[in-house]
């Protein structure tokens, strides 16, 4: 576990969905600093029923981090939500890793 630890040498603030409001807005809470590796480039993923969706990046995290489908990631002065995580495990199928998929 280590060795990813060892690449996540960039910072970001994380924002968690608590809810929605009455208009159907996403709230967050003030968020929190992580540690974190984010590749902003485009990333196809595969959906249900054969569709494929592009994404402009991913955010590689500790595989601690509470991080879900709706929560903000303000990095470099964009807003990227994020859209999919992913587990990221070792050859002995522990958790090495989390990698969000954001838009």
């Amino acid at each position: 576990m280590s060795l990813v630890l060892s690449y996540l040498t960039e910072t970001a603030t994380l924002f968690r969905r608590t809810g929605v409001n009455a208009f159907g807005e996403d709230v967050r809470d003030g968020g929190r600093e992580v540690c974190c590796r984010v590749r902003l480039k485009r990333v196809a993923a595969h959906r249900r029923g054969g569709e494929t969706r592009r994404y402009p990046g991913e955010v590689w995290l500790a595989p601690d981090e509470a991080i879900a489908p709706g929560d903000q990631v303000l990095y470099d002065g964009d807003y990227l939500t994020v859209v999919a995580v992913e587990s990221v495990v070792d050859v002995a199928g522990i958790t090495a890793g989390l990698r969000a998929l954001v838009e």
